[in-house]
């Protein structure tokens, strides 16, 4: 039961991707940057995932910082 709370809680990676209106590579990257990277978490070898709440929180302040700097 908590797994099945969990996985509700995970966004993939195409949802990210058409979210940010990003390609998967440029998510990937966002992820690796040094400044504030984009939490993505491995689930296995090869799958990505964000936790929502997790991912929100990011792009809230990004839109913050955007805003600092215009």
């Amino acid at each position: 039961m908590a797994n099945d709370s969990m996985q509700n809680n995970l966004i993939t990676m195409d949802e990210i991707a058409a979210t940010l209106q990003l390609t998967k590579a440029s998510v990937r990257s966002l992820s690796r940057r040094k400044h504030d990277p984009l939490p993505l978490l491995k689930l296995g070898h090869r799958t990505l995932r964000a936790e929502k709440a997790d991912f929100d929180a990011w792009v809230k302040r990004q839109q913050k910082a955007d805003h600092s700097l215009g």
